[in-house]
């Protein structure tokens, strides 16, 4: 089976929180998540997905 390319789009407003975590889905299918760890200084800590 071959899927589709996957895309995504987020804005991130000023002062809010940076993104924790994103999902992509297709269908209703979660095909990745990506999770995030930020820093009290909003810097990115670590960063897995898959």
């Amino acid at each position: 089976m071959i899927c589709p390319p996957l895309s995504t789009t987020y804005i991130r407003l000023a002062n809010a929180p940076p993104l924790s975590q994103i999902a992509l889905q297709q269908n209703g299918t979660t095909r990745m998540t990506t999770t995030r760890s930020h820093d009290n200084l909003n810097r990115r800590t670590t960063s897995s997905g898959g």
